[in-house]
């Protein structure tokens, strides 16, 4: 009599899973070995039914309680492939569908991440282009460079010229601009003196340099000025009398008027590079102040060269 136990009924179908791709993949291998285990289960049964079926004769004569034994035997198998190999199936299916939902969970989170570091690295490409636009329509003013020389203008001048050609500019965009203009004593001062959190900062910068080169007006450093003060390669006669009226008003306080005209005239011709303008105007329309000297010394420019005219006699040329 056999006595085949199959485990086919106790199988997992397809019905009790989700449709999902992944588990329906973990279903199917356990419901193969569960096939697997039942074929190899009918084949060992088969066998054993054969073996008892040959050695019946010696099994009824050396143990007259066959069917105590056969009884023992079908209690011993169904044991073997009892309901734990299911529950064990089961359990290695479910967790297989659970590692394929987590790396399913994973790969969504990397999705997103991925994601985000591009929308963030197109919002930053944005604010690239839109600082490069911005710093394009600030066209920076041509400035001179300030050394700290007593030759520069006072460094108080020089910043408010600074600060309002840059009036477009915040203060890391001034500190950008400010730190290559510096040359001479100026530089030094700053990168030899100065922290760099001092130099990191434009408002503590211009600080630290005003008290530096802070000068302390006094009429001797003024006539010192005065005295010293010579048109400059490229300075227009207009500006350069400018500068003398200046320089003399500080360094001669309250002269009469008449002392005044005849100083700046005669200091005026002395400091023209144009030494042939300077002769000629000087002499043949003697003007009586510093202004009717500028204006004649530009009419004769202008007459002996035209407007565009930028050469400068010297001693030389007269003779």
């Amino acid at each position: 009599m056999s006595h085949h136990y199959s485990l086919r009924s106790n199988a997992p179908s397809r019905d009790q899973f989700n449709d999902d791709g992944p588990q329906m993949l973990a279903d199917s291998e356990a419901i193969d070995l569960i096939q697997l285990n039942d074929a190899s289960e009918n084949t060992r049964d088969s066998q054993e039914m054969t073996s008892q079926t040959d050695g019946a004769s010696h099994n009824n004569s050396v143990y007259p309680n066959t069917e105590e034994q056969n009884e023992s035997s079908h209690t011993h198998t169904t044991q073997t492939r009892g309901p734990g190999f299911v529950d064990a199936a089961r359990s290695a299916t479910h967790k297989l569908i659970s590692e394929v939902e987590k790396l399913r969970a994973e790969k969504v989170q990397y999705e997103n991440l991925i994601k985000k570091l591009w929308q963030e690295l197109n919002l930053k490409h944005e604010q690239i282009e839109q600082l490069s636009n911005v710093y394009q329509q600030k066209a920076v003013p041509k400035l001179p460079d300030f050394t700290g020389s007593h030759d520069d203008e006072k460094f108080d001048i020089w910043i408010t010229r600074f600060n309002e050609a840059l009036y477009k500019f915040n203060s890391p965009e001034k500190l950008g601009q400010l730190l290559p203009r510096l040359r001479g004593i100026a530089a030094d001062f700053v990168f030899d003196q100065l922290s760099p959190e001092v130099r990191s900062e434009y408002h503590a910068l211009v600080y630290e340099l005003r008290k530096r080169f802070q000068t302390f007006e006094t009429p001797r450093m003024y006539q010192s000025q005065y005295e010293k003060r010579r048109q400059k390669s490229g300075e227009d006669a207009h500006s350069f009398a400018s500068e003398l009226k200046r320089l003399y008003d500080k360094a001669y306080p309250g002269r009469p008027r008449s002392i005044r005209d005849e100083d700046l005239v005669r200091k005026f011709f002395d400091g023209l590079l144009d030494v042939k303008a300077s002769v000629q105007v000087e002499y043949h329309k003697n003007p009586t102040s510093i202004d009717h000297a500028v204006y004649e010394v530009i009419r004769y420019m202008e007459i002996i060269g035209g407007p565009q005219s930028t050469s400068h006699s010297t001693e030389a040329d007269l003779n």
